[in-house]
């Protein structure tokens, strides 16, 4: 890489991370809003709003995806990315705004819904267009350049969970300093290249080249399926846990949030170092990752939840974080081999919203609505295993064509 696309990365993991430490205060402060924005008042039924705020976003996220996706194909990648911060920043700033549901009624849940919207929006293609530049960038450490967009996200989480903890009480003030800083990284976001495709391709070859294909759609889907279910319910859901099981309270519960996105984002990094420098096989590797949450995960929580301490269980969410970390730093490079370069920003982008949408967006309330039907908190354990079980399938039989000579490049 040279200096102007190490510049150009720079400012695309800017962005990354500024869109997630947009995304993750809405979960932070899930409870607030729905006190704020729906009047909503019972400990209960508030986190089943705010998890349905948090959602929200997600199931919009494969609009985004496909839009911002044939935009980064068709015009060149900084378009798209500076249309999806613009969106990001400007939906969070009016967050920031927005009047109570005790002033305007019901006029404070629709904007509410219309910024999740926007926020769905750009992240869905924002991610997926970071993801496509990095592989793009080098041909020997397409992994660790993967991995660094995976870190971006979770130091935009860590911000949020420090900024959470400083604005407990007074979550708009927190939305309106994200939504300005956003818009301040415009002013970055201009000096990128022009990053304009070779050729243009038609919109409609693009989606049908990367999303209407059922192999890399079945292997994608596993993939950012998996990935996404374990960690939202090790970071989102498991929250809920430790407050109502383990009585922490949510400082000390964000402070556990913020260790566990500062090992997001050192440790994927280093792993997909190793695997670049040392030429070891990613999809080894990821089996390896995705093997140890199905056989250990189970295992884990439920000695954990029996010790019945609140440090043992912490210990043990940690622990699995450190398995999927092993697991998932491959993803970006995973989805990045599936597509060839006239439709990668759409088939990264778009497949991975899909996989990655349905599964986050209902994370949290499956596993709240399955742990109160069991009556028990320890099915949670299972739960991450199918997950990992599920890895493993894809990445074997992506290993298996690979052992026939069959290439992952299907286009």
């Amino acid at each position: 890489m040279n200096i102007k696309q190490i510049f150009s990365f720079g400012l695309v993991l800017l962005g990354v991370t500024l869109e997630y430490f947009d995304l993750m205060l809405v979960s932070l402060f899930s409870t607030a809003i729905a006190s704020h924005f729906f009047g909503i008042e019972d400990q209960l039924t508030s986190v089943t709003y705010g998890f349905f705020g948090f959602g929200l976003s997600f199931f919009i996220r494969p609009i985004g995806a496909i839009i911002f996706g044939i935009l980064g194909d068709t015009y060149g990648r900084k378009c798209a990315l500076l249309a999806s911060v613009s969106l990001m920043s400007c939906s969070t700033l009016v967050l920031g705004l927005s009047p109570a549901w005790d002033q305007v009624g019901y006029f404070s849940g629709l904007l509410f819904v219309i910024c999740r919207i926007g926020q769905g929006l750009a992240v869905g293609g924002e991610y997926g267009i970071a993801m496509t530049f990095a592989y793009e960038c080098s041909t020997r450490f397409k992994t660790s350049l993967g991995s660094c967009v995976i870190s971006a996200t979770h130091i935009g989480g860590l911000l949020a969970a420090i900024l959470a903890r400083y604005y407990i009480d007074h979550f708009q003030q927190a939305f309106c300093v994200a939504g300005l800083i956003g818009l301040a990284c415009l002013l970055f976001r201009v000096q990128l290249g022009s990053m304009k495709p070779k050729e243009k391709v038609k919109p409609s070859k693009i989606l049908k080249k990367s999303i209407l294909n059922k192999t890399t759609l079945m292997q994608s889907f596993a993939i950012t399926a998996s990935t996404v279910f374990i960690f939202y319910a090790m970071l989102i859901f498991i929250n809920e846990v430790l407050a109502s099981e383990y009585q922490l309270s949510r400082m000390e519960i964000f402070e556990f949030n913020i260790l566990i996105l500062s090992c997001w984002i050192f440790i994927p990094v280093f792993i997909g170092f190793l695997i670049d420098f040392y030429k070891l096989s990613f999809l080894k590797v990821m089996l390896l990752g995705a093997f140890s949450l199905t056989v250990f995960a189970p295992l884990i929580l439920i000695f954990s939840m029996e010790q019945g301490a609140s440090l043992a269980m912490l210990r043990g969410v940690f622990l699995i974080h450190l398995l999927h970390m092993v697991y998932s730093c491959s993803g970006p490079r995973y989805l990045g081999d599936l597509f060839n370069t006239k439709c990668r920003a759409t088939g990264v982008s778009a497949t991975y919203a899909l996989g990655s949408s349905i599964t986050a967006g209902m994370t949290p309330i499956l596993c709240q609505t399955t742990c109160r039907y069991f009556g028990s908190f320890k099915i949670l354990g299972p739960l991450i295993g199918a997950a990992g079980f599920s890895a493993c399938v894809a990445i074997i039989f992506t290993l298996n064509h690979q052992s026939k000579g069959v290439g992952l490049d299907l286009h």
